[in-house]
């Protein structure tokens, strides 16, 4: 049983890829969509509201509705163009950061080691290749008789 005390506020994350099935990215995507669209849904007409406060209403009649085609053909151009250097910049960044994150390091976080494998080694009555063994398992079964650690990866 436990020692009474205080535990970790911040429980370890699991990130594990495998652990979740195509059917899981496809509803926890859907989900986090369909909250997006519900908060712009929401906020959008406080923003038309704080927009029209503030004057923007004398440029859509001076740009939008007096403006020959042409202007705003131009208008909208401008914007896609806008819009498109956003978004190659957003996929610059994450290209960068999945190969960052995940080529180079594997894993988002690297767990430091409580002591060093050498450490772990003597107090365990083992060997430094036996730990590195241990940690490449995911599984290990160990045994404690007659006061000897017996090992079954």
């Amino acid at each position: 049983m436990e020692k009474p005390g205080q535990r970790d506020q911040i429980p370890q994350i699991i990130y594990d890829r495998k652990l979740k099935s195509p059917l899981r990215y496809l509803v926890e995507g859907s989900i986090t969509l369909f909250l997006w669209a519900v908060w712009a849904y929401w906020i959008l007409p406080i923003a038309t509201l704080i927009v029209w406060i503030l004057g923007v209403e004398i440029y859509y009649e001076s740009i939008v509705q007096n403006a020959t085609s042409v202007e705003l053909l131009n208008i909208l151009k401008n914007g896609l163009t806008v819009v498109i250097i956003i978004l190659t910049a957003k996929y610059i960044w994450m290209a960068y950061n999945y190969y960052i994150i995940y080529k180079r390091n594997k894993h988002r976080r690297v767990i430091a080691s409580v002591c060093p494998i050498e450490t772990m080694a003597v107090i365990g009555k083992l060997d430094a290749a036996q730990i590195q063994n241990i940690y490449s398992k995911n599984i290990v079964r160990i045994e404690l008789k007659d006061n000897k650690i017996q090992l079954h990866l």
